[in-house]
């Protein structure tokens, strides 16, 4: 009603880490001091599992997410993910998926920080697969800092094409901008 989001990122965040710990999945984070303050960000994590943005988002201050545009789809959570100024990327349509990236640069020069993952979808071994250049162009053109994340573990948790989540350690260390 009143259009600010603030209250429901925070239920969503917090329902993220029920959801990592319920299903017995604890965080180990490194490098916290690291998270720059008063000016736009683009976090940058490897990908690994389904597992990763839950964990990653739940221990970044207040982001926006640039995301596969199917997740905007699922009822409830697409419309909140739109209020809130998360942006779709339609990864099948070149032209569509640089709109995008030209709304999060804009985004960006008013302040907000991104999370993306710059490999583009899950590494099918939890290898690191070759970095899409796009998010660095983005973060570029806005002025803002890349901070790159590595998150470890996530794979064990919950592999590639498969549904079940297991119990286990995430570690998240964040790097130097």
């Amino acid at each position: 009603v009143t259009k600010n989001t603030d209250k429901l990122y925070q239920a969503g965040i917090n329902g993220a880490r029920l959801a990592l710990w319920l299903s017995g999945v604890r965080l180990e984070v490194h490098g916290s001091e690291k998270i720059p303050h008063g000016c736009a960000a683009i976090y940058m994590p490897n990908h690994q599992s389904n597992c990763d943005p839950p964990a990653v988002i739940s221990i970044l201050p207040p982001v926006l997410v640039l995301a596969k545009q199917e997740f905007f789809r699922v009822p409830v959570l697409g419309t909140a993910m739109v209020y809130r100024g998360f942006i779709p990327v339609n990864r099948k349509n070149r032209e569509q998926a640089l709109a995008a990236m030209e709304q999060a640069v804009e985004s960006m020069k008013a302040g907000n920080s991104f999370l993306a993952f710059p490999e583009g979808t899950r590494s099918p071994d939890g290898r690191l697969q070759t970095l899409k250049k796009g998010l660095f162009v983005m973060a570029i053109k806005a002025g803002a800092l890349i901070v790159p994340v590595s998150a470890s573990g996530a794979r064990k948790i919950m592999p590639k094409g498969k549904f079940a989540i297991y119990p286990g350690l995430v570690r998240i260390t964040i790097h130097d901008p």
